[in-house]
């Protein structure tokens, strides 16, 4: 019994050395961010071309500390997945550590790629939004409003393409099949475009259609990604 005692407070005092360190990390990384706060937000802010206003007297400064620390957390997460794997990682045969490093790398590759993929988009957007500016209606944004609205494409964009990973590992447990998702690719379209709607809530056609576009290629992508998995299990069994 005590031997199990000090091993759960081994355990404990790994976890808060690895959350320690990680945290240190995080700090760091926010305040050197901080210290190039100029040059992030002037390039997080472009697309707006200058329209950016502050209407409360706190938000010019909780808009620069809020993006430090997103921006320290992006920094600091392959970090922190990597006190992740390593913490869990004794527990684990050697086929599942490396399923779960491949697992990571390939969620942190994908959730980037959707971001890019905003990134992108978002100039097309605001330029169809600023071209309802009229003479007497001057577009004057608040920095919180386009802050929630550039993290909601960018967010969303990078959770969307999460789907080959998340198929690949249903398709691994035989919980899904590339024919079923090949049989209801209607409903795929019909989801893209709900989704890209949720997404991109602007009534620019371009970039919602580059979003429904790009959606829908996910989903092909996870057609083929769950055939490869399927062919997988077949020619062995799952990680175990």
């Amino acid at each position: 019994m005590s031997e199990e005692r000090l091993t759960l407070l081994e355990h404990l005092f790994e976890v808060r050395s690895r959350l320690v360190r990680c945290v240190l990390m995080f700090a760091v990384a926010s305040l050197v961010c901080n210290l190039r706060m100029d040059e992030w937000f002037g390039t997080l802010a472009a697309p707006a071309k200058g329209h950016l206003v502050y209407v409360h007297p706190l938000s010019a400064m909780l808009a620069s500390m809020n993006l430090s620390f997103l921006a320290g957390f992006l920094i600091t997460l392959p970090y922190l997945l990597y006190h992740v794997h390593a913490f869990f990682s004794p527990a684990l045969s050697s086929a599942w550590r490396k399923t779960l490093a491949w697992g990571m790398a390939f969620a942190c590759g994908l959730f980037a790629l959707g971001v890019f993929f905003a990134w992108k988009t978002l100039p097309y957007a605001m330029d169809f939004l600023l071209s309802y500016s009229r003479p007497g209606l001057v577009a004057m944004i608040d920095v919180d409003h386009y802050l929630n609205f550039v993290g909601w494409i960018t967010v969303g964009c990078g959770l969307a393409f999460e789907a080959p990973l998340v198929f690949y590992i249903l398709a691994r447990g035989g919980l899904v099949e590339s024919r079923t998702l090949v049989r209801h690719w209607r409903w795929a379209v019909l989801a893209s475009v709900v989704v890209g709607a949720l997404i991109c809530p602007t009534p620019d056609f371009l970039t919602w259609g580059l979003v429904c576009l790009a959606l829908f290629g996910v989903y092909l992508a996870s057609i083929l990604v769950t055939l490869g998995a399927e062919r997988a299990r077949k020619a062995k069994p799952a990680v175990s």
